[in-house]
């Protein structure tokens, strides 16, 4: 795979993860299915001490804010002493496997095999084919975000803030009729509104 275009890190320990997460400055850093990430992430930051608050406002070192409900993990701010770092879900972008994306795309980098079931020591060095795979994963992520998203001006966090905020352009008179809420009253509301989930109907896929 041609990586010319993008600087990939590989590690293989929670240790080496949040070290990079410290020296990146205030960044966005998204997760293919960050579900499944972030319980491990999660896991990581309680054990080391690291606060949850409510509110991703005002927050001190070591401390993170989370939007997850039952089934769905949104993002997670978290706050170092230099700088901030949101993590992000690209599958609420692109909701497929990385295989299926870089066929489809038809990318010059495809998805990569490893052995599963192999069994690895936590902390050692990542073999040359381990290493082969996670970065053909970041590369066709990070190529398909910027190719069908990002590079057209599409930057919300899910496909469907995406499509709102595409439809809202079209309209010279949306906030004619869905006028902006003032501070008061998104405070009043804000409790009791969930957001949703979409998903299109299996008959038109």
């Amino acid at each position: 795979c041609d990586c010319k275009d993008y600087t990939i890190r590989t590690g293989s320990s929670m240790e080496t993860f949040f070290d990079e997460l410290q020296k990146i400055g205030n960044a966005e850093v998204w997760f293919h299915n960050l579900k499944f990430d972030f319980q491990f992430i999660l896991s990581y930051m309680l054990e080391k001490g690291f606060k949850q608050v409510e509110s991703n406002k005002y927050m001190k070192n070591f401390e993170f804010s989370s939007l997850v409900s039952v089934n769905e993990t949104y993002s997670c701010d978290i706050k170092f002493k230099d700088n901030c770092i949101l993590l992000l879900d690209s599958y609420k972008k692109l909701p497929f496997k990385v295989s299926k994306i870089a066929k489809d795309l038809k990318l010059d980098c495809q998805k990569g095999e490893i052995d599963y079931h192999k069994k690895r020591i936590e902390g050692a060095p990542l073999d040359p084919i381990d290493e082969d795979y996670i970065k053909r994963d970041v590369l066709i992520i990070a190529q398909a975000m910027n190719k069908v998203f990002f590079d057209k001006g599409y930057t919300k966090r899910t496909i469907g803030s995406d499509c709102l905020n595409f439809y809202k352009k079209t309209q010279p008179n949306f906030f004619k009729y869905f006028p902006k809420l003032s501070k008061e009253v998104i405070e009043d509301i804000q409790e009791a509104y969930a957001g949703g989930i979409v998903h299109t109907n299996k008959k038109k896929r």
